[in-house]
């Protein structure tokens, strides 16, 4: 420095502050004045220096100005209870860890400035410990703060009730999953799917490979005071199925179809697991007054309602419709009748058959069968256990249902049934399997569709709107030759294109009859086996040999043009709606069949007319049976395909919640944890040339927001349906490869707003 020396500069503010032993009613004053003028403050809690040395200096030190030394230690914050503290006795804003700690009553600005300017707040409440700070908020951290947390607390534990309050604070603390959710602790287990371990109830149960890396290698760590089940137990089930209960008379929308495909697993886990657990149940019993089931479209509470009962008798289809009765959805509780009946047991559910009484009539007036309904019913039964084979072929062990079926034609069928004492009412039946026979009244006509709804339940197919469709279009045409083997053929192509009709189909000559059936009233027909080479000729204009189906020429049996005979007349438009309503591949041109139906609608639109919408709808969900795309979550053949190839390939797959959408499987690696969001699309042929699978709005938005640097990708799994099972084709996330998108003019044009056109000579003119 030169000689003038130094100057030490100290900010004050003037009126002077208060002495700490000040009167209360002039500290009280302080916070107001300094709200008011907090701005003048900034920039001056540090004393400075200036000095010259050939230029001037102005510094700033370390030692606190007079003003700031005083606030600190002046008892002047107002606190909740209106009582005035330092500011190191308070705390600027709430601290989860420190609940009981006095908070000041200041704008956030004000401290802002007084904790920049080194007026510190909280300075003499102790930190809370790692123990209370996870009770209070450790359910609202990320995964790399919570496994920080839990270091802190494992290490911190120092007693034996230092351990119980962890574990009484782990019971309620909730880990954060993927895709923004929080699952609580006891809903993780280490494994879930796979041959050897139960599965995840829909995204219920959660598997440790699903936690991030870092918070699982806490969870894991050899002293971590909890331990994590192998698969998904019979108490986890429980809570489930208690949840399920509560959202039934809290929120019961949508519900039902929500727990569908979830629930009877619940059911099955939990009973399984009380036969040998004592403890659970107990648990059980103690939570069935809560108990609901789904029964006549809404949830009933057992407790307060007695009137509902678990149908255990297979002609319940046959009551009549205005019978006041309720019984349980059997969806809902089991996955097999066996299940369904131990459910409703350990529920308590009374029985259907306690209180009906069913008496039939008129099947000792017999008819005679035809010969040619006796060989069509072998067909139609040979055709049913195909599919029934192919779909569950991963189950070597599983009985060969259906077999040995017998016809019986009568010509009436009657049913009379009386409940709760009241007289007995008649209910016309046009069909009835009982045991193994199939008892049909009347005309083909005239009992197809129940003969169809009887087999298809015999078969254990459900509700399969598809084959049922095709299913009955074979038992309506058994009388004739002709259209039962088109309608044959179809069904053929579209579920068992493996099936190989016999070449010379013999019509009158049935080897599969029983033996005895003659001209007499009383005539059965038994279905025959699958390698059974059966004929059909006899009668006049019958066909040596048989291809039938629209590649032919002939009309289907849904009475469709074939596409020989559209080919031969028509114009493009028609071909293309023609495609788009029938079954059949999906190529590019009935992919533009639906963009010309877009434009239409767009058109519609701007005319102000109501067209329903539908955004995120899968166009290709749930369609022909040959799967011209995707088949959805009501279709299972495909997505098993799937399931199939991610166990081979040692992942872990998973299906989807049916709530949400953009896909159908979550599978992963429990090598790497890596995992796949996976989009089923079947195709019932070669996925070649033009042929097409699309994506709906949801399924590409889920593409791209995978494309994001998420920890699972989206792919697109497509399935061909080939002569010896199916192919699959994994397509990685379709948003990363594509470089670039392309509009075809011919489709696109149609939907390009309106423009004014001018005539290119008058314009130059004009110009």
């Amino acid at each position: 420095s030169n000689d003038s020396g130094y100057e030490l500069l100290d900010f004050d503010v003037e009126p002077k502050l208060p002495d700490p032993d000040a009167p209360e009613e002039l500290r009280k004053m302080l916070a107001a004045w300094l709200e008011d003028g907090y701005k003048a403050l900034e920039h001056k809690g540090r004393r400075k220096a200036r000095y010259f040395y050939y230029s001037g200096y102005n510094p700033t030190g370390n030692t606190p100005s007079a003003w700031v030394t005083r606030l600190t230690d002046l008892a002047w914050v107002p606190c909740g209870n209106g009582e005035l503290r330092r500011p190191r006795d308070v705390l600027p804003s709430p601290d989860p860890g420190r609940e009981d700690a006095p908070l000041a009553n200041l704008s956030s600005d004000l401290l802002r400035v007084l904790d920049q300017e080194g007026v510190k707040f909280g300075s003499a409440i102790p930190e809370a410990t790692a123990l209370r700070k996870l009770s209070a908020a450790g359910s609202r951290l990320d995964a790399k703060a919570l496994a920080q947390l839990l270091r802190e607390c494992r290490e911190q534990i120092a007693t034996e009730e230092d351990r119980r309050h962890l574990e009484t604070v782990l019971q309620t603390l909730t880990a954060p999953v993927g895709d923004d959710q929080r699952v609580p602790l006891s809903r993780i287990v280490q494994r879930t799917g796979g041959r050897q371990r139960r599965g995840g109830l829909g995204g219920w149960i959660v598997p440790l490979n699903r936690i991030d890396e870092a918070l699982r290698a806490e969870l894991e760590h050899p002293d971590f005071p909890r331990e994590f089940p192998d698969t998904t137990t019979g108490t986890q089930a429980l809570t489930y199925v208690r949840d399920v209960w509560k959202r039934a008379r809290t929120s019961p929308e949508g519900l039902a179809n929500e727990v569908r495909g979830v629930l009877p697993t619940a059911y099955a886990y939990c009973l399984e697991d009380c036969t040998e657990d004592t403890s659970l149940s107990e648990q059980w019993r103690a939570a069935t007054p809560e108990a609901a089931v789904f029964a006549e479209r809404e949830w009933v509470f057992l407790e307060e309602n007695g009137d509902v009962y678990f149908d255990d008798l297979d002609d319940r289809r046959f009551f009549p419709e205005d019978m006041q009765l309720r019984t349980a959805t059997g969806g809902h509780l089991g996955s097999s009748r066996p299940d369904q009946r131990r459910t409703a047991e350990a529920l308590d559910l009374p029985l259907l058959s306690s209180s009906i009484e069913m008496e039939w009539d008129g099947e000792d007036e017999m008819s005679s069968v035809d010969d040619d309904w006796i060989y069509g019913f072998n067909l139609v039964c040979q055709l049913l256990r195909r599919v029934r084979r192919r779909e569950r072929e991963e189950d070597e062990t599983g009985a060969d249902t259906g077999a040995g079926l017998r016809l019986k034609h009568v010509r009436a069928l009657a049913l009379r049934v009386s409940f709760g004492g009241a007289p007995a009412k008649p209910v016309p039946v046009n069909a009835r399997l009982n045991g193994d026979v199939l008892t049909v009244a009347g005309r083909p006509v005239q009992f197809g569709a129940d003969a169809a709804k009887e087999l298809l339940r015999h078969y254990s197919f459900g509700q399969r709107a598809n084959l049922a469709a095709d299913l009955t279009g074979m038992l309506g045409a058994i009388g004739d030759r002709s259209d039962f083997l088109l309608a044959a053929d179809k069904f053929r192509r579209f579920f068992v294109p493996d099936f190989e009709l016999p070449e010379k189909l013999q019509y009158g000559s049935a080897p599969g009859k029983a033996a005895g059936s003659g001209d007499g009233p009383d005539r059965t027909a038994e279905a025959g086996t699958d390698d059974e080479k059966t004929a059909w000729s006899g009668r006049p204009g019958a066909p040596d040999s048989f291809a039938g189906g629209p590649e032919h020429g002939e009309s289907d049996s849904s009475g469709g043009a074939s596409a020989a005979g559209v080919q031969a007349g028509g114009s493009d438009a028609s071909r293309h709606d023609k495609s788009a309503s029938t079954g059949g591949s999906f190529t590019k041109d009935r992919a533009l069949v639906q963009q010309h139906a877009l434009a239409e609608k767009l058109k519609n639109t701007l005319k102000g007319e109501l067209v329903p919408d539908d955004d995120d709808g899968d166009p290709g969900k749930a369609t022909g049976p040959n799967g011209y795309s995707g088949t959805g979550l009501g279709d299972e053949e495909y997505r098993g395909a799937v399931m199939q190839y991610e166990r081979k390939a040692g992942r872990e797959p998973e299906l989807g919640d049916p709530r949400q959408m953009g896909w159908d499987i979550r599978s992963v690696d429990p090598q790497t944890g890596e995992g796949r969001l996976i989009e089923v699309k079947g195709k019932g042929c070669p996925w070649v040339a033009d042929e097409v699978v699309e994506l709906s709005r949801a399924q590409v938005r889920k593409a791209f927001e995978a494309s994001a640097g998420r920890t699972e990708d989206w792919y697109l799994y497509v399935v061909e349906k080939t002569g010896d099972g199916y192919r699959v084709l994994p397509v990685a996330n379709p948003v990363r490869v594509a470089g670039k998108w392309m509009l075809c003019g011919e489709s696109w044009r149609m939907v390009a707003e309106a423009e004014a056109r001018r005539d290119a000579s008058k314009s130059s003119r004009d110009d």
